[in-house]
Parts: structure tokens; sequence; C-alpha cells
């Protein structure tokens, strides 16, 4: 991490603020969707495991990043644009997610999450690509990939919770047309 934060250390400095603020989201995010799916049971326990996991991988990604910020000596470096773009679309989402209580609609807001987390990790990996720093760029990847397969598991939720609705919806169309 020496060498980007040397090469761009301001740029950097905002960057991981910028994830920062996005992974203590997604941990909120993920704990109320979490705490909505409870009512549901069957195939939601797996579920709920699984997103369980993923919120400790969350959470270990917001220690990462108070670790690299504290290293290169920077804090909160006030209320960049991508910072204020960053809490505005959690607000919405947190905001969409509190009144949502369909499964397949809450999944549908942790992809689009999963997407934006992918995008910011892709950022920084190009920094380090751009500086040069294998160090950074080993530890930009290896948080990728983690985002990566999460956004594979909550893509998969979501289309087969919205495919199951759909489907059912074609069920009863049909049931009612036959009778």
């Amino acid at each position: 991490m020496r060498k980007v934060g040397a090469t761009h250390r301001s740029k950097v400095i905002s960057l991981l603020n910028e994830r920062l603020a996005f992974e203590r989201a997604a941990l909120q995010i993920y704990g109320g969707v979490l705490e909505k799916l409870r009512s549901f049971g069957g195939p939601y326990q797996s579920v709920q495991a699984r997103l369980r996991l993923i919120r400790e991988e969350e959470r270990a990604h917001e220690e990462w990043l108070e670790e690299q910020l504290r290293a290169l000596g920077g804090g909160p470096d006030g209320e960049s644009d991508g910072l204020l773009r960053v809490k505005a679309e959690s607000r919405r989402v947190e905001g969409a997610m509190m009144v949502e209580h369909d499964p397949a609609a809450l999944f549908r807001l942790l992809l689009g999450l999963e997407v934006s987390d992918v995008g910011g990790w892709e950022l920084l990996l190009e920094l380090a690509d751009r500086a040069q720093d294998d160090e950074a760029r080993e530890a930009f990847r290896q948080r990728l990939e983690e985002e990566q397969e999460h956004f594979r598991f909550v893509s998969h939720l979501a289309a087969v919770s919205t495919g199951s609705r759909i489907l059912d919806e074609t069920v009863i169309t049909l049931e009612d047309a036959s009778a």
C-alpha cells in the first residue's frame, strides 16, 4: 500500500474513505435485510446463514479499510463528492429497505448494493495497477474477488426469487383461466 499511497495519497485516502462509508452502510443494510427475513422460514434459513457470512466479510472489509487509513495517516477527508454520493446512495437503499418486505425486492436491493461495491473495489485495483503496487493490488484483488462472490450469490437469489414469483403468478393465472 506504500507505493500507491505515495503516488496517489490524497486520491487513495479519499477512495478508502468512500469504501469505508460504503462498507459501513452495507453492514446496516445486510442487518436490516436479515431482520426482515427472520419471519420467513423454509429455504430462507439457509439464505440467512449465507447473508450473515457476507455481512461478516463486509465487517472484515470495514476493519481492513480502517487499518489502511490509519497506516496512511488519513482519516475522514471531509465531504468529497464521491463520499457524498456514497452516503446519498446508501440512504436511498436503506430507505427502500425499510419499507420493503418482499424477499425478492430485498434481494434486488442487495444486488444493486453489490454492483456498486464491486465497482468501488475495481477502482482501487486500477489505482494500484497504475502505481505498480503489487502489495496493494493483491489486497484490493482479494477483496474484489470476495465482493464478486457476494454479487454472484445475491444475483442468484434475486433471479430465483423473482423468477419463482413470476412462475407462481403464471400458475395462478392459468388456474384462474381454466376454472
